[in-house]
């Protein structure tokens, strides 16, 4: 988010209808990448339910911003079971 919008809700609200519009289509869950030198990033989505993988065999990768190394943190967060539709 822009500066100065950031405090303000505006990411949660946009999560949220996010997370409402994946619950709809039956989505069972999502994931996303940031910077894991990015902890103020993390802290937001963890706020939103994210968290890293529980698979052990996930590792960080190196990415590139603008020439400086950094590595690339997953988070995912899980919906539980989708409701049947039909029937």
């Amino acid at each position: 988010m822009l500066p100065g919008v950031r405090g303000r809700g505006v990411g949660a609200t946009l999560v949220h209808r996010w997370f409402d519009t994946l619950r709809e289509l039956g989505v069972p869950g999502c994931h996303l990448e940031t910077l894991g030198e990015n902890h103020n990033a993390i802290a937001f989505f963890e706020s939103m339910g994210f968290h890293p993988p529980r698979r052990t065999n996930v590792r960080a990768r190196p990415a590139v911003t603008r020439g400086d190394h950094h590595t690339v943190q997953l988070m995912v967060q899980s919906f539980g079971t989708p409701p049947v539709r039909g029937g």
